[in-house]
C-alpha cells in the first residue's frame, strides 16, 4: 500500500492565485506542482503520475480545456477538477464532456476545493474493476482475467493497475519503483524485470490482448498486433 502524500498538479496562470492554493494545499498535507499555461501542464503529466489535477480554463498558451482534451485523447486518464471564473453552464457541459471529473467556480472557499479533490481522489480510488483491451483485473481479488483468468500476486497486482491507468505510456522504471516499491528502496532494474516478465507470461496464459514492452529502463502497456 502506498502512503505517500496525494501529488496534485495546479495549472494556474494567476501567480499569486496559484501560490496561495499551493500554499494550502501543501498545509493540507499534499504535494504540489504546478505549470503556468495548458502546455507546460500537458508536458508535465506527460513525464509524471499526479493522483488529481486542477486545470484553470482560462490560461495563455493552451487553455485548460485544450490541454485535456489532449490528455484524454493520449488515453491521460488522471482525475480533473476544471477552475474558472465563470459561472456559465455551457463551459461546465464542455469540460464534463471532454473528461473532466468535476468543476469549481472561482472564487471558491478552500475548504470546497479540498474536499472536491478527496472526493475526487476517493472516486478513482474505489474502482477495484479496471479493463484495458480484452483484459480485466479485480484489483481486490488479485484476479486478471481475459480468456481465462488467473490469480496475481500483490505486488504483481499492484503493478498492472499501474500499468492499466498508463496505457500506452512510457514509464521509467524510477517511477515504478516510487509507486509500487516504496516500501523497499533496494529493488533494482533486474527485480522489475523479473516482474515484467511474469505478469508477460500471465497475460500470455490467459490470451491477452495486452503485453508488457521494456527495455530495462522504462515500460509500457500495449495492445498485441493482430496478426
Amino acid at each position: 500500500m502506498n502512503h505517500t502524500r496525494k501529488k496534485l498538479l495546479l495549472a494556474e496562470d494567476e501567480q499569486l492565485l496559484s501560490e496561495a492554493i499551493r500554499e494550502m494545499l501543501e498545509f493540507k498535507g499534499f504535494s504540489v506542482s504546478c505549470a503556468e499555461n495548458g502546455s507546460d501542464a500537458l508536458s508535465m503529466v506527460r513525464e509524471n503520475r499526479y493522483d488529481c489535477m486542477l486545470l484553470d480554463i482560462m490560461m495563455p498558451v493552451m487553455s485548460g480545456t485544450e490541454a485535456l482534451k489532449s490528455m484524454r485523447e493520449e488515453g491521460i486518464h488522471t482525475p480533473a477538477i476544471l477552475l474558472t471564473a465563470r459561472d456559465d453552464i455551457d463551459d461546465k457541459v464542455a469540460g464534463l464532456d471532454l473528461g473532466a471529473d468535476d468543476y469549481i467556480t472561482k472564487p471558491f472557499s478552500f475548504d470546497e476545493l479540498i474536499a472536491r479533490i478527496n472526493s475526487v481522489i476517493r472516486r478513482r480510488c474505489g474502482a477495484v474493476i479496471l479493463s484495458a483491451g480484452c483484459v480485466r483485473l479485480d484489483t481486490l481479488e488479485g484476479e486478471l482475467s481475459a480468456k481465462h483468468s488467473i490469480r496475481l500476486g500483490p505486488k504483481e497486482t499492484d503493478l498492472m493497475r499501474y500499468l492499466i491507468q498508463n496505457m500506452n505510456r512510457d514509464i521509467d522504471f524510477s517511477l515504478v519503483r516510487d509507486q509500487i516499491w516504496e516500501d523497499d528502496p533496494d529493488t533494482d532494474e533486474e527485480k522489475l524485470s523479473l516482474y515484467i516478465s511474469y505478469l508477460n507470461d500471465k497475460l500470455a496464459s490467459i490470451n491477452a490482448d495486452l503485453h508488457i514492452l521494456s527495455d530495462h529502463q522504462s515500460c509500457r502497456l500495449t495492445e498485441l498486433e493482430s496478426a
